[in-house]
């Protein structure tokens, strides 16, 4: 992004520039011949986006009206990690009127021009200055999917981790984790080029998300330049029907955007349905404050013994919970035997919104205890249609089900 703009006392201190035209072009690390023209609008920004890493040149090619031209290239250099430098430029922690700066911490360029009429800056009380910008990028990327066309038709319910393993995926994929590694440590660049790795994220931003079978036996490890990877809806068949997944290690992920709703994560409806040997499952770092259903999430993982629940803290800071529908949740987890909701730390799974209770427990016939803690409330239930199937965990007094409102 580049923003370019005057000082102007009779107004605003800053005042943006429309009709600077920009060029940036160059090569990026994977070989893209990149040549890109963008001109300031109203607002005063020039938008180059989703540029890849590689090595650029950029130059203003038409200078705002009232303006003369600076025809002065400047290196572009956006590493693999995000990391923008632009060289040539002397660094500087203070504004001045006579020449370029490259401001360290703000990745900002400031350019000094000269009016037409030709004075100086010593002639006139106020210099003209075109400020260029490039904004960092934001640290985040997303994994790719096409959930939100897939929620009513199984069949297509397809995951990114097919790009990885291929048609035969589902049986293939044995674990999924996060690489910590760098770039170099991991050898990621050398798998790209030997074809063993392949991006999953959806391109929206500069940083990248890639996966690759670590062991050649369906070891899926990630990894990514970015600070904060999000799960939304879209994606949330990653894991849908991978019938041999034994391990699954989400705690580097998130699913609540800070600032974007749309980015937020809402359902987390079939995700982990037909994992059937799933035994580890680690998704600490998710937010349920925003989901609205979580029906049939763990459907079929009948390897799964004990499941806790205690961070899955459903109330959002208005203290209101969105979920509505549980159903199936656990449904045919055969060997179930202990489920806790609450913990001492306030996390709350509140179901006083849920209005779909359907065979939650249904067929987890090893169901041993279930610790509902203080905000299982049954108020808005519509359905609870064979909600324990045949679970009757111990913990019931007489071993019956128990009474809710």
């Amino acid at each position: 992004m580049m923003s370019p703009s005057r000082t102007d006392p009779a107004n605003d201190p800053i005042v943006p520039l429309k009709g600077a035209e920009f060029r940036l072009y160059g090569k990026s690390n994977y070989g893209d011949i990149i040549d890109r023209t963008v001109e300031s609008a109203e607002s005063g920004w020039a938008v180059f986006d989703k540029l890849p890493s590689g090595n650029y040149t950029l130059v203003e090619t038409k200078a705002p009206e009232n303006c003369t031209l600076d025809p002065t290239p400047h290196n572009v250099v956006i590493t693999k990690d995000g990391v923008i430098t632009v060289g040539e430029l002397e660094r500087s922690t203070s504004y001045g009127n006579d020449y370029v700066y490259y401001f360290e911490n703000s990745t900002s360029i400031v350019i000094t021009k000269k009016w037409l009429d030709g004075l100086t800056n010593a002639e006139r009380t106020v210099s003209p200055v075109i400020h260029i910008s490039s904004i960092s990028p934001v640290s985040e990327a997303f994994f790719d999917g096409d959930a939100d066309a897939a929620q009513d038709d199984p069949n297509k319910r397809n995951s990114v981790l097919s790009r990885v393993m291929g048609d035969d995926y589902r049986s293939l994929i044995r674990s999924f984790a996060h690489c910590t590694q760098s770039r170099e440590e991991c050898g990621l660049d050398a798998l790209i080029a030997e074809g063993k790795a392949v991006r999953i994220d959806d391109y929206s931003t500069v940083c990248e998300i890639w996966a690759w079978d670590s062991t050649g036996n369906g070891d899926i490890l990630w990894w990514s330049n970015a600070a904060n990877v999000y799960l939304t809806n879209k994606a949330g068949y990653m894991w849908y029907d991978l019938e041999n997944m034994e391990r699954i290690d989400a705690s580097a992920i998130s699913t609540r955007h800070p600032t974007d709703s749309s980015k937020t994560m809402t359902t987390m409806s079939n995700m982990f349905d037909h994992c059937f040997k799933l035994k580890r499952l680690n998704i600490s770092s998710f937010d349920f404050s925003q989901v609205t259903s979580l029906r049939c999430m763990f459907q079929g993982c009948i390897e799964l013994e004990s499941i806790d629940l205690s961070m899955f803290n459903t109330i959002d800071e208005n203290e209101v919970s969105h979920l509505t529908d549980i159903s199936y949740m656990f449904y045919a987890c055969t060997k179930l035997q202990n489920i806790r909701f609450e913990n001492e730390n306030e996390n709350t799974f509140d179901t006083s919104n849920v209005t779909d209770m359907s065979a939650v427990f249904c067929g987890c016939s090893a169901l041993e205890t279930i610790d509902f803690g203080n905000h299982f409330d049954t108020s808005s239930a519509e359905t609870m249609f064979s909600m324990f199937g045949v679970a009757t965990p111990s913990n019931f007094p007489g071993n019956e089900k128990p009474e809710f409102n």
